[in-house]
C-alpha cells in the first residue's frame, strides 16, 4: 500500500487538466489522501488548510468537510481565508465552508470578498449561492473597505442570489456617499454600530413587540414624532428599531436642532443646509433620530425672520420628499409645539412611549446587574427616583445601574453601597445622609454649623431640622427640599449659612445659585430669571437646569417687584419653573433660601458699638407680614429671624478669621509664632464690626490693618531672619508689629540687686525669676475659672434667651456683663498663650516675659473692677499749662499704646491754657488711671535757687462729667539739674523721669 508522500507524488505529477477540482474529486488516489488526512485531529487539519503545499491544502479541506458540520470553530476559521484563496483550491475551500456554515454564508463571503473571483471559484461559488438564494443577506455586516468589491461579486452572481439581496448589497455604495455627506452635520451610525448599539438593549417581550411596529412605522411614508417622558424608553426603542432595519441596509443619523444650526454665519445658510439635508435624505435607507425635536422650532428663528426657523424649512422641504425622521420629545413640548405648528398633526404620525412599571423595571434591572441582590435594587429604585426623579422608569433605575456599574471595577454584583456612592457623586448629597443604615450624627451636624455661623442657635437648629427630614426621606417629593426665609440685620450670617448648607448637602458652597433681588426691581424684571431658553445663558432656569442640586440664595427678596414673587409662588408650590419656550426647570432637589432686611434696622449712636439698639424681633415679625401675601407666606416652610450680634460673637468671628488668615501660605510657610494681644483683637473688633454691617467690613479691616502692613514688611524684606515671635498690639490708630527673637537672651536669671523680684518688676523690665509671673496667673486663672464665675455668665446668656429680651431696656446691663466677661476670658487666653511659650523656650526672651507680666496685671485689675461693680473703662482729661500739659496727655497716649488700651482723645479750644479729654477702653483701665486723678506739678529752676511750678489738672472718671475737685499733687517732675519724680499716691520716687513719661508711671514701686 502506498504511502500518503508516494499518492501525494502521483498525484503532483498529473497533467494539469488532471489537477483541476472536478478531476480530483473523481481521481481515487486524491481520494486516499483524504482518507488518510482525516484520521488526523481538526487542529491538524486546519494547520494543513492554510498551508502553501495546494494540494494538501485541498484533500485536508476536503477532509474537513467531511466532518460534522461545527461553524463556530471550523467554520469561523476557514472563513478567515475567504479573501485570499481563490483558483481550484477556492473550489474546496467553498466546499468545506458549505457544510460548516449556517444561513449566514452568503453574508460572510460578501464581508470577506477580497481578491475578485472568477473561473472554477466563481462557477463553484454561482453553485452555492443558487441554492441558498433564499437565506438572508445581512449588508449591515460588510466593512466600508470592502463595499465596491462586493458590489462587484453582487453583480457576478446576478441571476443565483435574489435580486433584493443584489440591490441591497450595491445600494452600500450610494448608502456610502449619503453618510460621507450627513458626517459634516452630525455623527453616522453604519450598520454594524447599529447592530452593535442593538445588542446593548436589553428588550423584554412588549419591547419587542413596539420596536417592530416602530420599525415597520419608520418603513412607512410619513415621518414620527416619538413622544414621552424622559427615561421612558423613546430612544432605545428608536435603537432597537434601527437594529432591525441595519439587516435591510439602513444607517441611522443622530442630529438635534445644535448639530443642524452649529457653524451657521450668515443669513440664508440654515436654509441651504436643510434643503440640502432633505436632499441627501429624500428615500434614503437613513432614518434620522432628531432628539429634542421641539428645538427646530427655534433654530435659526430671528426677528425679521420669526417663521425662518428649521423646522418651518424642514416642513417645506419634506412636501415633495420622503424623509425618514424621528422625533424625539416629552409631552408638554409637544402640545406646545402643536399649538405653534399645528400642521404637524398632519405631517407626523405620533408614538406614544409610556413610563415603564416598577415590576418590568426591576426585572430588566436584574438583567442589567446580573446577582445584584433585589432589595438592593429596590431601594435603587427609590432613591433613585426620590433624588433623580427628573426621569422617567424605566431610565431612572437604568441609568443609576449604568453609572453605578462604570464607577467600580470588575463584574461582581452590585451593594448599596456602590449605588449610594453614584447618587452621591450625582447629586452632591453625603452618603451619610442617603443611607438609612446610618445614624444622622446631630451633634456633628450642629457643630458643622456652628462652626460656620456664630451667635444664631435658631438658624442652626433650622438646618438641622431640614437636614433631619431629607435624611429620614420625609420632605415633600413634588416641592423644593425646602423654602427658607431668613430674616435680620446686614452682616450678620444670612448668606453664611447658606453657603455652609451648600457645602454640607453639596459638597462645595460654589453649588450655591446668588442672585441679587435689587437687580429685579424693575416692572417686566421677572422675565430675565426665565432667560432665553439656551442652556449656556445666566438666568435662573438655566443654571437649575445645569445643576439642580443646589442652594438658591435669593438676596433682599422684599426688593423685587411682583412679577417675581408670582413666579416663585410656582416653584414654591409644585418645584417647577420654565422657560419662554415652555421647557421647565427642575427645583425640587433644591433649597430656596430668601433673605430680608425688613424691620431690623440697627441704630448707632454715641461711643462704640451698641449691637441691640433699635432691633425688636416683634418688629421684624410685623415688617414681614406687610411686605409679603398672606399666600406667599403660607408656601415658607420656615422663617428665622437673625438677631444683632453681640460683642462676644463678634469675637469669636474675628478669632476664626484670624485663624484662616495664619493659614495661609505667606505665614505658613514661615518661622513665626504669631500672638495676638487683646488690645489688637478690641481694635479690629471696633474696625470691623459696625451697627448697620455687621460683620461684613471685618476681612477688610484685617487686611487694611494687619496684613497690607506685614505683606509690605515681607515683600521688602524688612523683618528679621529666623525664627520669629510676632507680637501683634493695638497701637493707636494702628496696630503694631514687634518681632522678637525667641533666642535672645534674657538677660541675667536674676536681677542684680537683692530686692525681690516683682510682678511689675516683671512686666517693667522683663528679667528676673518668673515665680510671681507663675504665682499671678495661676490667681487670675482660678478666679476666672470660679464656679461662681461661669454661674453668674451662665445667667446672663440664659437671660438672652427670655421673651422680649431684645425690647427690655435693661438688656444693655446685660449684654454689657456679658462682653466683659467675654473680654477677660479672651485676654486669659492670649496671657495662656503667652505662658506657653514661655514654658516652652530654653530662655524666654525678656520682651516676651514682659508682655506677659503686663497681660496678668491688667487682668488682675479688670478682675477686681468687676467684682467691685466698677465700670472697665476710664473718660480722662487733662488741663493746665500750655507747656507741660502736652507732655502729659503724650505720657498717657504712649500708655495706652504699651498696655494695648484703645485712646481716643481730643484737644479743647482755650486761650491761654491747654485742654485735652480722651476716652480710654481697656483691661482695668479705670482702676489703673485712677490714682492719676489729681495734680500734676513740673518744677523749673527759676535761677534764683528756686523753682517755678508749672501745675496741670488730671481728672480720671468714669463716664463723661464735670472735672474732679481733687486738690491733692499727684506727682512731682523735675528734669534738671538732676531728673526727679516724686508719686506721693503710689508712694514711689524714681530718677527715671523718661520712664515715666514714656507711660511706665503704673509700672514703679
Amino acid at each position: 500500500m502506498l504511502t500518503l508522500e508516494q499518492l501525494l507524488d502521483g498525484l503532483r505529477a498529473l497533467p494539469k487538466p488532471e489537477r483541476r477540482a472536478a478531476a480530483l474529486l473523481a481521481n481515487e488516489a486524491f481520494q486516499r489522501v483524504i482518507d488518510l488526512l482525516a484520521e488526523q485531529d481538526e487542529d491538524a487539519l486546519l494547520v494543513s488548510a492554510g498551508g502553501d503545499d495546494g494540494l494538501v491544502a485541498a484533500a485536508a479541506l476536503e477532509a474537513l468537510r467531511r466532518r460534522p458540520s461545527s461553524p463556530d470553530t471550523i467554520g469561523r476559521r476557514l472563513f478567515e481565508q475567504l479573501e485570499r484563496v481563490r483558483g481550484q483550491r477556492g473550489v474546496f475551500l467553498l466546499r468545506a465552508l458549505d457544510a460548516h456554515s449556517d444561513d449566514a454564508f452568503m453574508t460572510l463571503v460578501f464581508s470577506r470578498v477580497g481578491v475578485p473571483w472568477r473561473g472554477a471559484a466563481l462557477t463553484a461559488l454561482r453553485e452555492i449561492a443558487y441554492r441558498r438564494r433564499d437565506e438572508p443577506v445581512a449588508v449591515a455586516g460588510i466593512p466600508e473597505d470592502h463595499i465596491d468589491a462586493a458590489g462587484a461579486l453582487a453583480e457576478s452572481l446576478r441571476g443565483t442570489l435574489a435580486d433584493s439581496a443584489i440591490e441591497a448589497v450595491k445600494a452600500l455604495a450610494a448608502q456610502r456617499s449619503v453618510a460621507n455627506q450627513l458626517r459634516s452635520i452630525a455623527r453616522v451610525r453604519r450598520a454594524g454600530e447599529i447592530l452593535e448599539a442593538g445588542a446593548r438593549l436589553l428588550p423584554d417581550e412588549a419591547f419587542d413587540r413596539d420596536v417592530a411596529a416602530l420599525a415597520e412605522s419608520i418603513r412607512g411614508d410619513k415621518p414620527l414624532l416619538i413622544v414621552g417622558e424622559r427615561g421612558s424608553g423613546r430612544l432605545s426603542r428608536l435603537r432597537g428599531a434601527a437594529a432591525l432595519l441595519a439587516a435591510e441596509g439602513w444607517m441611522a443619523f443622530e442630529a438635534g436642532a445644535a448639530e443642524i444650526n452649529a457653524g451657521m454665519t450668515y443669513v440664508g445658510e440654515l436654509e441651504g443646509r436643510i434643503r440640502h439635508l432633505v436632499r441627501t435624505l429624500d428615500d434614503a435607507r437613513v432614518l434620522w433620530i432628531a432628539p429634542s425635536f421641539e428645538a427646530l422650532l427655534y433654530a435659526g428663528v430671528t426677528r425679521q425672520n420669526p417663521q425662518g426657523g428649521a423646522l418651518d424649512l424642514l416642513l417645506a422641504g419634506m412636501a415633495d420628499a420622503k424623509v425618514h425622521v424621528a422625533g424625539i420629545l416629552a409631552p408638554g413640548p409637544y402640545e406646545r409645539l402643536i399649538r405653534a405648528r399645528p400642521q404637524l398633526r398632519e405631517a407626523f404620525d405620533v408614538v406614544r412611549v409610556e413610563p415603564m412599571d416598577e415590576p418590568r423595571t426591576l426585572a430588566l434591572a436584574a438583567r442589567a446587574a446580573p446577582g445584584t441582590d433585589r432589595a438592593v435594587l429596590r431601594e435603587a429604585l427609590a432613591l433613585g427616583r426620590h433624588f433623580l426623579g427628573d426621569a422617567a422608569l424605566p431610565g431612572a433605575l437604568l441609568g443609576l445601574l449604568e453609572a453605578t456599574r462604570r464607577r467600580r471595577p470588575g463584574d461582581d454584583p452590585l451593594t448599596m453601597s456602590d449605588v449610594l456612592s453614584t447618587i452621591t457623586e450625582r447629586s452632591g448629597l453625603p452618603a451619610s445622609l442617603l443611607d438609612e443604615r446610618e445614624r444622622l450624627d446631630v451633634g456633628g451636624l450642629r457643630t458643622f454649623f456652628n462652626a460656620r455661623v456664630i451667635g444664631q442657635p435658631e438658624a442652626v437648629e433650622c438646618m438641622i431640622e431640614r437636614v433631619a427630614l431629607l435624611k429620614a426621606g420625609l420632605t415633600d417629593p413634588t416641592r423644593p427640599q425646602a423654602v427658607l426665609l431668613f430674616v435680620g440685620p446686614t452682616g450678620t450670617g444670612k448668606t453664611e449659612i447658606a453657603k455652609a448648607l451648600a457645602e454640607y448637602l453639596f459638597g462645595s458652597p460654589d453649588r450655591m445659585i446668588r442672585l441679587d433681588m435689587s437687580e429685579y426691581q424693575n416692572p417686566g424684571a421677572a422675565r430675565r430669571m426665565l432667560g432665553d431658553g439656551e442652556l449656556d445663558d445666566a438666568s435662573l432656569v438655566a443654571r437649575i437646569r445645569r445643576q439642580p442640586f443646589s442652594v438658591v440664595l435669593l438676596d433682599e427678596f422684599e426688593k423685587a417687584e411682583p412679577g417675581v414673587f408670582d413666579l416663585f409662588l410656582q416653584v414654591f408650590d409644585d418645584g417647577r419653573l420654565s422657560d419662554p419656550r415652555g421647557e421647565p426647570a427642575d427645583f425640587r432637589h433644591a433649597v430656596i433660601v430668601m433673605t430680608s432686611n425688613l424691620g431690623a434696622k440697627v441704630v448707632t449712636g454715641g461711643l462704640g458699638f451698641s449691637p441691640a439698639t433699635g432691633f425688636a424681633e416683634a418688629t421684624v415679625s410685623s415688617a414681614v407680614t406687610r411686605a409679603f401675601r398672606p399666600e406667599f407666606l403660607n408656601r415658607i416652610d420656615r422663617t428665622v429671624v437673625f438677631r444683632p450680634l453681640s460683642r462676644p460673637v463678634m469675637r469669636e468671628i474675628l478669632a476664626g478669621e484670624l485663624e484662616s488668615v495664619l493659614a495661609r501660605r505667606g505665614l505658613r510657610g514661615r518661622q513665626w509664632a504669631v500672638e495676638f494681644d487683646d488690645s489688637a483683637l478690641e481694635f479690629l473688633l471696633a474696625e470691623g464690626f459696625t451697627p448697620d454691617l455687621g460683620a461684613r467690613p471685618l476681612k477688610r479691616a484685617v487686611e487694611r490693618h494687619f496684613l497690607t502692613p506685614l505683606a509690605l514688611a515681607i515683600a521688602g524684606h524688612d523683618y528679621p531672619g529666623g525664627d520669629q515671635f510676632l507680637f501683634v498690639r493695638a497701637g493707636g490708630t494702628a496696630l503694631k508689629v514687634t518681632f522678637v527673637d525667641p533666642d535672645a537672651s534674657a538677660g541675667p536669671a536674676t536681677p542684680a540687686s537683692t530686692e525681690p523680684v516683682t510682678l511689675r518688676a516683671l512686666a517693667r523690665e522683663g528679667k528676673g525669676s518668673l515665680e510671681p509671673l507663675e504665682e499671678a496667673f495661676g490667681e487670675v486663672s482660678g478666679r476666672v475659672a470660679d464656679p461662681d464665675w461661669q454661674a453668674v455668665k451662665g445667667e446672663l446668656l440664659a437671660r438672652m434667651g427670655d421673651a422680649g429680651f431684645w425690647e427690655d431696656e435693661g438688656r444693655a446691663a446685660v449684654l454689657g456683663g456679658i462682653e466683659l466677661r467675654d473680654r477677660i476670658e479672651s485676654g486669659l487666653r492670649s496671657a495662656n498663650s503667652l505662658m506657653h511659650r514661655i514654658r516652652s523656650a530654653r530662655r524666654p526672651p525678656a520682651e516676651l516675659v514682659r508682655r506677659a507680666a503686663q497681660r496678668v496685671l491688667l487682668l488682675g485689675s479688670a478682675l477686681d473692677a468687676l467684682e467691685a461693680g466698677e465700670p472697665a473703662d476710664a473718660t480722662l482729661r487733662v488741663d493746665g499749662d500750655p507747656e507741660f500739659a502736652p507732655r502729659l496727655a503724650a505720657m498717657y497716649h504712649a500708655w495706652a499704646r504699651e498696655r494695648g488700651m484703645r485712646l481716643e482723645g481730643a484737644e479743647e479750644p482755650a486761650n491761654r491754657r491747654y485742654r485735652w479729654q480722651a476716652t480710654v477702653t481697656g483691661f482695668g483701665a479705670l482702676q489703673t488711671l485712677r490714682p492719676e486723678s489729681g495734680l500734676h506739678v513740673l518744677e523749673v529752676p527759676d535761677g534764683r535757687g528756686g523753682y517755678d511750678r508749672r501745675r496741670v489738672r488730671v481728672t480720671v472718671t468714669p463716664e463723661i462729667g464735670p472735672p474732679a475737685s481733687r486738690t491733692q499733687i499727684v506727682r512731682r517732675y523735675r528734669e534738671r539739674p538732676t531728673p526727679l519724680v516724686r508719686d506721693a499716691v503710689r508712694g514711689w520716687r524714681t530718677g527715671r523721669l523718661d520712664t515715666v513719661l514714656a507711660g511706665g508711671f503704673d509700672l514703679l514701686e
